[in-house]
């Protein structure tokens, strides 16, 4: 082993004597996150890739981030959560650093979108724009002129889901690259530049995609060619390949191009009549296509009968006359011209979404969500994709998470990441589990489809219950009968409701609706309370249904190299981390934890 994978540094580092004990009153020496420190310090030297599953309490962040920041080497870290990259940024980095004073250079890098556009904020004041978003124009107008890194974030004024933002940002289409006349205030090359410089970059897994997606178009790159990657929350990766790989196509980004094609034809085409009728039957194309589509989710057959597939036909034919006009008019600006590439981009990704027999390649589907609309083709075998673009990338690459083994072993997660060979190390999470959890599977429900079944659901957790104060959190809102009205159970309180999205969530817990016994207060779920935890089904994938049968025509065939994706696997992989959140809570270490699997 390497003098940098030396165990004896590491249980020295993070050992009982680890400066780090004297910044955490909590602090507890693991054997479990000094090897594990070890194998990533040695990968990092020696280079190779390493699979190393840590159950949740491991200490994983230490483990993979301390032997980073001492490596002496640019190391890029990816996550799958924007939480897990702000516990990074703002806890656990500066917690590192303050133990062991560093002058190291830390960036937290973001996609494109979230950072302002100056030309596009300037383009939009120019043209105006109606109702609210006129008000959250202004403000980010007097923003733009303090701030220093153009991180959206900073202007805590204006909504997230404000319809201002895709007006004052810029995405992959309508960015104008060198011929914009703002690049040098541009924040986005400004903060790739600072990621140029720093030696740790924290991303997320869609920016990191992102790269590597340029990269294999030889389209320039996102990230900078460092040393090594460490890939957090490394289960997420294969589906996030696929998808990203895939082809997508959403009615936003039609409707972006037919307004941005008006201001440009408003600013340097104003004469040209054609044209602006051309946008508007555009316009009017998409707007009927969105309208002839139905709530949900099915499977896209371009050459269907049905409404949908009659009115993307009929885009399809406004799409060509107005791109070979914006074609012949791009000479008369740089915004006409660069409408024009977004056309042949987007008329080659609506002729792919169009062409039929594709079936056995991939999984194409319509997604309705409010009053967006989206198409999807999604590749069904990523380990190709993940050998050729991000393996062949860095020198030394590490894929962590708190599940990544099948059956106790790395042999299929090798082949869903295209592996040949790679270091594996499985460190196990510090839980007496017999001791601290208890799993209870009735097996007297009715069928899920019974209309007894959600009231059995209900009244299942009562028959394990032995403490007399307790709360029992409920995954899904579907279990609750009506989201209107307070609930009552025999010997239980009034019990108030509350829902992802509209109350937030306690620190490490996903839970949809708690349900407080006996008055006993949510507070005491981390006091030494006993817990319970229901789930009415083992969580899946939302697009699994698609997606499953054609694998499994894959899989008859005997597909060379495509591993089926075990949803009941990743089924079980799920709920094992949100168990071992539920037994981590601080304070219930010593009561027992019971999960109901409904």
């Amino acid at each position: 082993m390497s003098a940098a994978g030396d165990g004896a540094v590491w249980a020295d580092l993070l050992g009982a004597s680890s400066p780090l004990a004297a910044l955490l009153p909590e602090f507890r020496a693991r054997s479990q996150q000094q090897e594990m420190a070890a194998r990533v310090a040695k990968t990092l030297a020696d280079g190779g890739v390493a699979l190393i599953e840590a159950g949740t309490g491991t200490g994983k962040s230490f483990a993979y981030l301390l032997p980073a920041l001492r490596s002496g080497k640019q190391v890029i870290v990816s996550t799958g959560s924007r939480a897990l990259q702000d516990q990074l940024i703002e806890k656990d980095i500066p917690l590192l650093r303050r133990a062991w004073p560093q002058s190291l250079r830390i960036m937290r890098l973001k996609g494109r979108s979230n950072y302002l556009c100056p030309y596009r904020l300037q383009e939009n004041l120019r043209a105006g724009v109606a109702g609210p978003a006129q008000r959250d124009l202004l403000r980010v107008a007097d923003w733009a002129g303090a701030t220093r890194e153009g991180d959206i974030a900073e202007l805590r004024g204006v909504a997230e889901d404000s319809p201002v933002w895709p007006l004052v940002t810029s995405t992959r289409d309508n960015c104008l690259g060198t011929d914009c006349p703002e690049q040098s205030r541009c924040p986005v090359l400004e903060a790739r530049r600072q990621a140029q410089e720093a030696e740790l970059i924290v991303v997320n897994h869609h920016l990191l995609l992102s790269d590597l997606a340029l990269k294999a178009e030889g389209k320039g790159d996102l990230l900078p060619t460092a040393n090594g990657l460490i890939v957090d929350e490394a289960h997420q990766l294969p589906e996030l390949t696929a998808q990203f790989f895939g082809q997508h196509l959403s009615a936003h980004r039609l409707t972006e191009w037919g307004r941005d094609s008006r201001v440009a034809a408003q600013s340097e085409a104003a004469d040209d009549n054609e044209l602006r009728a051309l946008i508007q039957s555009w316009e009017h194309a998409v707007l009927r296509w969105q309208e002839s589509a139905g709530e949900g989710r099915l499977e896209w057959r371009p050459d269907d009968d049905t409404p949908l597939a009659q009115r993307f036909r009929e885009l399809l034919r406004s799409a060509e006359p107005l791109q070979e006009h914006l074609r012949a008019v791009a000479v008369r600006g740089k915004a006409l011209e660069q409408c024009s590439r977004r056309g042949e981009e987007l008329q080659s990704v609506l002729a792919h979404f169009a062409a039929p027999g594709l079936e056995e390649q991939e999984v194409r589907w319509c997604e309705r969500r409010g009053r967006g609309l989206l198409l999807h083709a999604t590749p069904l075998d990523p380990a190709e994709t993940l050998q050729r673009h991000l393996f062949s990338q860095y020198a030394a690459i590490l894929l962590t998470s708190a599940t990544l083994r099948i059956g106790g072993e790395f042999t299929q997660t090798r082949k869903l990441f295209g592996l040949q060979q790679s270091e594996d190390f499985f460190a196990a999470a510090p839980f007496d589990y017999p001791q601290q959890a208890l799993l209870y599977l009735p097996s007297d429900l009715p069928e899920p489809s019974s209309p007894r079944y959600t009231a059995a659901c209900l009244e299942t957790p009562f028959r394990c219950w032995k403490r007399a104060a307790a709360v029992l959190f409920f995954f899904s809102p579907a279990i609750v009968p009506c989201r209107r009205r307070r609930l009552f159970f025999p010997n239980a309180c009034a019990i108030p409701c509350w829902y992802r999205g509209r109350h937030p969530e306690p620190a490490c817990w996903s839970v949809f609706v708690p349900l407080v016994i006996r008055s006993c207060s949510v507070l005491r779920a981390f006091g030494r309370a006993s817990t319970c935890r229901v789930r009415r089904c083992l969580p899946s994938s939302s697009t699994s249904c698609l997606l499953l049968a054609p694998e499994i025509r894959c899989c008859r065939r005997g597909c060379s190299g495509f591993v089926p994706r075990a949803e009941t696997h990743s089924a079980i992989c799920r709920s094992r981390r949100r168990l071992s959140r539920c037994v981590r809570v601080p304070g219930v270490s010593s009561a027992p934890s019971e999960i109901v699997a409904c």
